[in-house]
C-alpha cells in the first residue's frame, strides 16, 4: 500500500511541476500571440518602427466614449481634440467614473472613424481590463502612420 501512495504523490509532484513550468511557457507565447495579431507591439518596437513624424502636416484628432446607456459609469477624454503631425507619438488620458457603489471591471475598445483611417492607427499597447471603485484615469497611446491620406467628408 506504501509503494502505490509513493507513486501517485510522485505523479502528483510531476503534474505540479509540470503545470508550474507550463505557466511560465505561456508568458513568451503570450507575446508573441500579441505581436503576431498586432494587439501589443510594445512600444519599443512601435517606436523602432515608427521613426519619422511628418512636421509639415497636421492632422485633428476628435475623441470621443460611449458607452452603454444601462452601465453605471461615465467614460470621457480628458481632451475633446487634438492637433497632431502623422508619426507622432499620442498619449490621450481618459477618466472613469463609477456612479455604483461597487466596484466594476470594464475593458475600452478603440473604433475609428471613418472606418478606412484604422489601417494607419497602431496602439502601442492592449485596452487591458480595469477596475474602477470611484474615479479612475487611463493613458492610451498610439502613433498614425506617416502615410495617411487625406480623408474628405462629405
Amino acid at each position: 500500500m506504501a509503494v502505490g501512495n509513493s507513486k501517485t504523490l510522485a505523479k502528483f509532484i510531476v503534474v505540479t511541476l509540470g503545470m508550474f513550468g507550463f505557466g511560465f511557457a505561456l508568458v513568451p507565447f503570450y507575446y508573441k500571440i500579441c505581436e503576431v495579431t498586432g494587439i501589443n507591439s510594445g512600444a519599443e518596437q512601435a517606436l523602432a518602427k515608427n521613426t519619422q513624424v511628418d512636421a509639415s502636416r497636421w492632422v485633428t484628432l476628435e475623441f470621443d466614449a460611449n458607452t452603454n446607456s444601462g452601465l453605471p459609469w461615465k467614460f470621457k477624454p480628458e481632451l475633446r481634440s487634438m492637433k497632431v503631425h502623422p508619426g507622432q507619438l499620442v498619449q490621450v488620458e481618459y477618466e472613469v467614473t463609477n456612479t455604483s457603489n461597487q466596484a466594476l471591471v470594464g475593458q475600452a475598445v478603440p473604433s475609428y472613424g471613418p472606418a478606412r483611417a484604422a489601417g494607419f492607427f497602431r496602439k502601442i499597447e492592449c485596452f487591458n481590463p480595469i477596475v474602477v471603485i470611484s474615479v479612475a484615469a487611463f493613458t492610451i497611446s498610439f502613433f498614425m502612420f506617416t502615410a495617411l491620406t487625406i480623408f474628405h467628408f462629405a
